[in-house]
């Protein structure tokens, strides 16, 4: 009996020990291949770093808006926080999460568009979080999604490998192989912003997307009041924009657009914010500043980045908004 005993205790070891070894492999591999990602959490959640200016919103936000580019017209620091599949629920995380550790940017540009409402999804990509479960709003959030323990991410890190999809394993193989997400995309990064390619949208195939209906949910717009209220009481320059689109082919296909619209006005309005549209802008005629109809390429990022970078200098001189970097 006792002999039983000390093999099943010794089989458990063994696989345990499997585990954890397998599990730190995954990590390694997860770390090697997700560069950008990685850091990009690393510094927005753990790091203190002063930036004047953050950019906030979705991957539309995250390939748009260099900060080389604007820094270097306007003399400020700024940060891209922009995610990847993010929504109202993310946005308000990385906001808040950001604050626990950062002094309040000067500035805040938060990049909406009609999926920004839409949460019925979970998070897109949680695997990047779990190595900032030490900060409380990642951890509070990341709680309220289905099917991840935190509790055991975080003070058991080898159960990570649990959580990881088959996607994700088979990059942290390719990490560990020497890939990473930088050299597969061919593109550059600073201060989080992620550079899309060179490629122009194909304006010989038909554009259409599928139509879809996106439900507003009260959440979702209570989040993004309190993200203008804490805004206000932080006291940060706050500009809304809508993000740029290729001849407005993706909210064409959005059924109801309209009330979208007005909902982003009338919450400007009562909030006494601007709401800039930038699908109006005149870059969002051309095929060669987009990757594809909703996201610019690495041309239309540094023409758009010029669009914000004047902008900003413009509300500078009316704030006299000084930086971290000259006080």
């Amino acid at each position: 009996m006792i002999n039983g005993q000390k093999k099943i205790a010794a089989i458990a070891g063994i696989a345990l020990i499997g585990v954890v070894v397998v599990s730190a492999l995954i990590k390694k591999g997860y770390h090697n291949y997700f560069r950008h990602k990685a850091g990009r959490v690393r510094e927005i959640f753990q790091n203190n770093k002063a930036y004047d200016i953050l950019y906030l919103g979705s991957s539309r936000m995250h390939n748009a808006i260099n900060p080389q580019i604007i820094d270097s017209v306007t003399g400020f620091k700024s940060y891209n926080a922009g995610v990847e599949g993010g929504n109202m629920f993310e946005f308000k995380m990385t906001f808040d999460g950001y604050l626990v550790n950062h002094p309040p940017p000067s500035v805040m540009i938060l990049s909406i568009d009609a999926k920004s409402f839409d949460i019925k999804k979970d998070i897109f990509f949680p695997p990047q979080y779990f190595e900032c479960l030490d900060n409380p709003v990642v951890y509070n959030g990341m709680s309220l999604q289905k099917d991840y323990n935190t509790f055991l991410i975080r003070y058991l890190p080898f159960s990570r490998i649990i959580y990881y999809d088959d996607f994700t394993k088979i990059k942290a193989v390719s990490g560990l192989l020497g890939a990473n997400e930088m050299k597969q995309l061919n593109s550059f990064e600073y201060n989080g912003f992620l550079s899309n390619g060179n490629a122009c949208i194909d304006t010989s195939i038909e554009l259409k997307q599928p139509s879809v209906s996106f439900s507003f949910q009260k959440d979702a717009v209570n989040w993004l009041q309190q993200i203008i209220t804490k805004c206000k009481r932080e006291k940060i320059e706050l500009l809304i924009t809508f993000s740029p689109e290729y001849r407005y082919v993706s909210q064409q296909a959005v059924e109801n657009f309209p009330f979208f619209s007005k909902l982003l006005d009338s919450m400007g309005t009562v909030n006494g914010l601007p709401v800039y549209r930038d699908d109006s802008l005149e870059l969002c005629r051309y095929p060669c500043n987009f990757a594809n109809p909703t996201h610019l390429n690495t041309r239309g990022a540094a023409v758009y980045s010029a669009v914000i970078a004047q902008r900003i200098s413009n509300l500078v001189q009316s704030k006299a908004i000084r930086s971290f970097w000259h006080i």
